[in-house]
């Protein structure tokens, strides 16, 4: 088993097969295959460890995969989530930077996802 890092991609692999994928998007956010939210690098890093864990026999309630499920629910400077139908929705704090005057309310843009 192997995580593979590239400058765009990143990979994990278990048993030669590849689990998940993470995907760098425009504006350097990071997509990772069934996480419903973008993440910086090393939080993309972050899930596909989590999902690796959960992979390779460690359960929900392993200590290691509670904690570092509880760092990737914390939004970070500008957290977002996607629900089922693509939409975003940015966090209370965040919104609140981004609404103030000059600043456009609907976070970064994120090719493919709309804000709602």
């Amino acid at each position: 088993m192997a995580i593979k890092i590239d400058d765009n991609l990143m990979t994990l692999e278990i048993g030669g097969a590849v689990i998940s994928e993470a995907r760098r998007r425009p504006g350097g956010w990071w997509e990772v295959d069934f996480w419903p939210r973008f993440f910086d690098r090393g939080r993309a890093i972050t899930a596909l460890t989590v999902t690796e864990l959960l992979e390779t026999g460690h359960g929900a309630d392993d200590p290691l995969v509670v904690a570092l499920r509880e760092e990737l629910r914390s939004p970070g400077v500008l957290g977002m989530t996607i629900t089922g139908n693509g939409c975003c929705h940015w966090p209370e704090r965040t919104r609140a930077v981004l609404d103030q005057p000059g600043l456009s309310g609907s976070g970064p843009a994120v090719p493919g996802v709309i804000s709602c």
